[in-house]
């Protein structure tokens, strides 16, 4: 017996997961916008720092539709791939948000610099691994992912 959650109940989840991968990335990296802008700012081929806010919202935007479309339209008979491109979508969004202050220490800390590539390694990794998974069980939510690979693809040579 498959249950479906009534239209109302899908778009309230899909409101709180925009809201969420807007609101808790902007208030993690408040807190190191100044260092972030200063290290932007000292990359070479980095673009201009109103370019980051503009590009992430836009990300996270993608990454939002992406576990909506994998919650609430999957194919059936899918579950496991489903949830476990969830799954690394979720994990993913966790090493991304610790990202923010282990970069930003990488200024003055080596160790944290190798530790913030590691992680960027890892986003891209578990991004990837959800688009294969996502693409067999609900392909728009693989699609609005290429933006964000491609996005940490050219974040990994600024580093």
């Amino acid at each position: 017996m498959e249950t479906t959650a009534p239209k109302w109940v899908q778009a309230l989840v899909g409101i709180i997961l925009i809201v969420i991968l807007q609101v808790g990335p902007l208030a993690i990296a408040s807190k190191y916008t100044s260092d972030l802008r200063a290290s932007a700012q000292a990359m070479k081929n980095a673009p201009p720092p109103v370019v980051f806010a503009i590009v992430w919202p836009i990300l996270y935007l993608c990454i939002a539709i992406a576990l909506f479309f994998l919650i609430f339209y999957a194919r059936k008979n899918t579950a496991i791939l489903q949830w476990t491109a969830f799954a690394f979508l979720v994990l993913q969004l966790g090493v991304n948000w610790a990202w923010t202050p282990v970069y930003a220490e990488g200024k003055t800390h080596p160790a944290y610099k190798k530790a913030a590539d590691g992680m960027l390694f890892i986003m891209l990794a578990f991004t990837i691994a959800a688009m294969i998974l996502s693409a067999q069980t609900q392909i728009i939510s693989a699609v609005v992912l290429v933006p964000y690979i491609a996005w940490l693809l050219y974040a990994s040579t600024l580093q």
